[in-house]
């Protein structure tokens, strides 16, 4: 039973068919679509284990739960990858009307144990600061694709944007103006309520413009509604039907990250982190850079600028060596 199906299971005979059909939407809009994927991957991922070692999956023991993870960390999952499928685990108890069994003490124990073990520090990607990103975009081709790739690069390292807020897009959500830019993010991972948030594109006139890059794509692609970005077929000459993908802005970033040269883990997040560096680095401000990149906390956000800010004092000098 994947998390949709827990969803069904749990209201199924209690409501009407019309209401019983608008509780179970609007419990789904209770999560994003990108957690509820995730959801799905981990549940999978923990039926199939129980399958194969014989274990019940709903309702699963602590013993159960506490295994899987530990079988989990012993295949090469992560810390944060394992309290991730916890998640997922107690998400379709919990829909499904059942105690969840990641409260029980031997699962917590484990997971101490895993972190303790494995260490808990995230594996950040290499900040695209800005001599990187004109590197990658001197590397895009004349194509659709090449097209596509400078916007897609260009607004999300000056909008400071994380790759789902990238695809997400639509393309009345950009508003052109004399000085440059409005683009509003309708929804992201801190405002899973959808207030939104507004990010300012401004015109360099450069080669390199932001701006003018956007509105080439928008033109060689002749979009004229839905998603700003779209998948683009082999020939890199073609637009696709579908909106292009998170994985496929990371694929992006790879590519053109090795045909550019550079050396390092690059990935969709690599454009976000190199705004907040590029930017710290520049003296901008840090409550604009938290506004243009939509950070509730500055603690959050210092831990992309902590390369801008290194060396900035001589502490060797300072203490007389």
């Amino acid at each position: 039973m994947d998390t949709t199906t827990a969803i069904t299971t749990t209201t199924s005979g209690e409501l009407g068919p019309v209401l019983e059909d608008s509780v179970r939407r609007y419990v789904r809009a209770s999560t994003s679509e990108a957690t509820l994927d995730a959801y799905r991957a981990d549940w999978a991922c923990f039926i199939t284990w129980c399958d194969e070692t014989g274990h019940a999956a709903l309702p699963a023991t602590g013993e159960t739960v506490a295994l899987f993870i530990a079988a989990r960390a012993d295949t090469g999952d992560r810390a944060v990858t394992v309290e991730r499928r916890l998640a997922a685990i107690a998400k379709a108890h919990k829909v499904a009307g059942v105690d969840s069994p990641t409260r029980a003490t031997v699962v917590r124990e484990t997971m101490k144990g895993i972190r303790r073990e494995l260490g808990t520090a995230a594996k950040k990607k290499d900040a695209l600061v800005t001599t990187r990103l004109l590197a990658l975009l001197n590397a895009t081709g004349d194509d659709l694709r090449g097209s596509r790739d400078r916007a897609v690069l260009s607004l999300g390292f000056v909008g400071g944007l994380r790759r789902s807020e990238i695809v997400a897009l639509e393309l009345e959500a950009a508003a052109f103006v004399e000085a440059g830019a409005l683009v509003t993010i309708r929804r992201s991972k801190t405002d899973q309520e959808g207030a939104g948030r507004m990010v300012e594109i401004a015109a360099t006139g450069t080669a390199t413009c932001p701006v003018a890059a956007l509105r080439t794509w928008i033109e060689a692609a002749g979009l004229e509604a839905g998603p700003m970005f779209r998948e683009i077929d082999r020939s890199g000459t073609r637009l696709e039907e579908g909106r292009m993908s998170d994985r496929a802005v990371a694929r992006t970033v790879q590519r053109l990250a090795k045909a550019a040269g550079l050396a390092g883990d690059f990935g969709g997040h690599s454009l976000r982190a190199g705004f907040a560096t590029s930017a710290v680095g520049a003296g901008v401000a840090r409550e604009l850079v938290m506004r243009q990149g939509g950070w509730k906390s500055e603690n959050v956000m210092r831990g992309y600028v902590r390369a801008a800010e290194a060396f900035r004092l001589n502490y060797s000098a300072a203490l007389g060596l």
